[in-house]
This record gives C-alpha cells, sequence and structure tokens, in this order.
C-alpha cells in the first residue's frame, strides 16, 4: 500500500484557540479529512528548543533517518548552488531586537552589511567561524562541529522568553556568549543590526545510504529540498507546493510528501482570525493533491498535523469522492477532538 503523506505545521492549534476557531472552520477540516481508516495516532517530537519546529523533525527523520536535532543550514546552503564544503556550517542572521525581545532581520543597506560583517568577522574568527557571504544568505564555516543547536530563525522571531530558551547542546553557554560579543562588534560600529542569529548546523552536506523510498515531495521549504536531494530524490521530482495542482510529473508511482505550511507563520503568532483565513487553501491543497495520488498509485493518505512538541497523524483512504467504501467505512473525523489538543507527556 502506498502513502501520500501530508505534512500540516501548526494544524494543532492547542487549547487557547478553543474560543476562537468557528464551527466553520471545524466543519470545513471533518469533510477534507472524511472518514479515518483508524484512531489519530499521537506522537511526542522535538525536544524544548525545537518544540515549534515539529514539522521539521518529522521530516529529517522520514527522509534521511537520522537522529535529532535536524541540520538545516548546509542544505538550504546547497540547494541556493552554495560550494560543497566539509566541515560544520551554520546560518548567521542579523537582527534587530523590538521591546518585547522579538527578533527580526534587520534591513540594512549594501554598505551597513558590509560594515557589519567586517564587523563581525574578527569576533567570529576567535570561535573558528568563517563567514562566507552567499547574497542575500550569510552563512559560518568551521572545522570542529559547533555542539549547541538552535531553532529556525522563523521561530524564535515570533516568541518570547530570550534566546537561551531556544538552544541546546554542550555548548549552549558558548553560543550565547558568542552571540553576546557579536552583539558588543556591531554595538561599537552603531550598526542598525542589534544581535544575530545562529542556526541550522550540526555538519555538511551529506547523502543518505540506502535511499528514502519516498518517490517525490513538494515543498518550498529549502532545507527540505536539500534533505530529499540528500536522501535521494532526484532534482526533477522535487517541486514547489504553493498553487501544485499535481505531483511531480518525473516522479515515478509510489508514496509522496507534501509540506504545506499555510497555517504555522499564524500558529506561530496565534494569530487565530489568520489561521482561520488561511485554512480554506490548505484544505484545498489536500483535496487536489489527494486526487492527483490517486492517479500515482496511492491508495492512502496519512495526514500529519503538528502542535508543540508532538504531532498528530491521521489516516484515510483515497477512495473515488462517490464511492461507497469512502463514504461508508472507518471512522468520522472529529476535528475539535484533535485541534485542541496538547503535550502533556
Amino acid at each position: 500500500m502506498a502513502q501520500a503523506y501530508f505534512l500540516i505545521p501548526g494544524l494543532i492549534a492547542g487549547p487557547e484557540a478553543k474560543e476562537s476557531i468557528s464551527e466553520g472552520s471545524l466543519e470545513l477540516l471533518k469533510k477534507t479529512f472524511g472518514r479515518l481508516t483508524e484512531a489519530p495516532v499521537m506522537q511526542p517530537l522535538g525536544s524544548p528548543a525545537f518544540a515549534k519546529s515539529v514539522h521539521l523533525c518529522w521530516l529529517w527523520s522520514v527522509l534521511t533517518r537520522r537522529a535529532l536535532p535536524f541540520v538545516s543550514a548546509p542544505y538550504a546552503w546547497t540547494v541556493q548552488n552554495g560550494p560543497m564544503l566539509s566541515g560544520d556550517i551554520n546560518a548567521i542572521y542579523l537582527c534587530t531586537r523590538n521591546e518585547r525581545g522579538l527578533l527580526s532581520e534587520a534591513a540594512l543597506t549594501f554598505d551597513e552589511r558590509e560594515a557589519a560583517c567586517a564587523a563581525l568577522t574578527p569576533v567570529l574568527l576567535k570561535s573558528g567561524f568563517v563567514l562566507q557571504r552567499w547574497d542575500p544568505h550569510l552563512y559560518l564555516t568551521r572545522k570542529k562541529r559547533f555542539a549547541a543547536a538552535a531553532a529556525p530563525f522563523e521561530v524564535v522571531q515570533t516568541q518570547e522568553g530570550g534566546a537561551g530558551r531556544w538552544i541546546e547542546g554542550e555548548e549552549k553557554a558558548a553560543a550565547l556568549e558568542l552571540i553576546a560579543t557579536c552583539e558588543e562588534a556591531l554595538a561599537s560600529i552603531k550598526s542598525p543590526a542589534q544581535t544575530v542569529w545562529i542556526c541550522g548546523g550540526g555538519g555538511a552536506f551529506d547523502y543518505v545510504y540506502p535511499p528514502t523510498k519516498i518517490r517525490g515531495v513538494l515543498t518550498d521549504n529549502e532545507a527540505v529540498k536539500g534533505w530529499a536531494l540528500a536522501a535521494g530524490i532526484l532534482v526533477q521530482r522535487i517541486a514547489p507546493v504553493s498553487k501544485a495542482q499535481n505531483w511531480p510529473e518525473e516522479a515515478p508511482n509510489g508514496e509522496c510528501i507534501a509540506l504545506i505550511e499555510d497555517l504555522y507563520e499564524a500558529w506561530l503568532a496565534h494569530d487565530w482570525a489568520a489561521w482561520e483565513k488561511a485554512l480554506p487553501a490548505v484544505c484545498t491543497r489536500i483535496e487536489v493533491l489527494s486526487e492527483a495520488a490517486r492517479k500515482k498509485g496511492c491508495d492512502a493518505a496519512l495526514i500529519v498535523g503538528t502542535g508543540e512538541g508532538f504531532a498528530v497523524s491521521c489516516s484515510r483512504r483515497l477512495s473515488a469522492a462517490r464511492s461507497l467504501l469512502a463514504r461508508f467505512t472507518g471512522t468520522a473525523f472529529n476535528p475539535a477532538g484533535i485541534l485542541f489538543l496538547e503535550n502533556d507527556q
């Protein structure tokens, strides 16, 4: 039996959203999910620093079959056509910080960016890092692995609690000290950038063996594209998920994954009005790609929604829309029983 996987970060809104999400949204999800072939399965996943990146933990585990935490920077670097390098590759962001302590990527002129990089270079070198300019992206390379793992920048942009909450590993203290030293260097030149965020490290691009049995991937995430390439999926079998009507044409029949991130930004921000506004497009994408998956030889779908620190998997048959099998077998999906869960483990 071949499955199509639909991975939807932020689908599990959590109990705080219970009074904000309408019955109309619940009915839309009930219609889209249809009848399940078995009870939903909850899976705790990700450490505290990565509790809001569970979809990436899930994909890293499925595509590479390697231990967490996931490594993203060298894979995004490869997709951006950066040179193949050994050692440890991290992403670095030049940031501003608002009164709530939230980070945003600094909007710098060319000269301001040059000055910031010049000020940071000697500081980073003292910790063994070489600043790599791959416009518009910045990376750090280092011969020795930096034993500190940090949450993706998209997470820390929306979350309070200080940098320490979102970094883990043996060199956590060194990572925090390096950030503080970078802040001092930026302040010394009166840069509009006030701080940095370093994340995504843990090694270099590394091919997976044996290769994955997944045949095609739809995603807009560059790190995930890199994971798919490393797992042996040919580039013509990886395509954008935005507005996708079909799975990659070159992909042979078999299992395929779509990462649908439309709800994620609103979920991170606890903006339930924006979450509800984005939901119809998510449901449409699932319905369209479910039909396309049947034509690719898939007879089942696994819809994986993620919340804070866990994922919930819901399986259903991919029967024709008017099939009696689809209408009268299995268990009716209960959206409220899934959407408002929280991880109490």
